[in-house]
């Protein structure tokens, strides 16, 4: 299998793109600064690596709510590696259409300490406590 890296992307506390993660880096540059507690919470003052850009912001808010921080940060990665690969710009609403011969969406199974055997999730099923693959 051969494997063609065509773009880049990175969100970090360092900056955004790979060439500020790139020249951050090279310059020896840390993202790394310190926190202030939170009384509230019970944070005492920490050290930690922020990420302080606005995450989403060519997303409409609904679609936008969808991911949490960590997939919106995944997201803007992968939109600067599409970009810097050339590739054509899309809606932001627009997903792709499914690859050929993909198959279709299964519900996870479920696994069953009674039977030892995995089975499909029924509508009212209680809770399950461990999923197949």
């Amino acid at each position: 299998m051969q494997v063609w890296v065509t773009g880049l992307g990175a969100v970090s506390a360092l900056g955004l793109g790979a060439d500020a993660l790139a020249d951050a880096l090279q310059t020896g540059r840390s993202g790394v600064a310190a926190q202030p507690g939170r009384d509230e919470l019970a944070l005492k003052p920490h050290a930690a690596a922020p990420v302080t850009v606005a995450l989403g912001t060519g997303m409409p808010p609904a679609q936008r709510n969808l991911h949490d921080r960590h997939g919106l940060m995944a997201l803007e990665a992968a939109a600067q590696a599409w970009a810097q690969a050339g590739l054509p710009a899309t809606a932001p609403t627009r997903t792709a259409p499914p690859s050929p011969g993909a198959r279709a969406w299964v519900a996870p199974t479920r696994w069953s300490r009674a039977t030892s055997k995995c089975s499909r999730p029924r509508p009212r099923a209680s809770t399950p406590t461990r999923w197949c693959a």
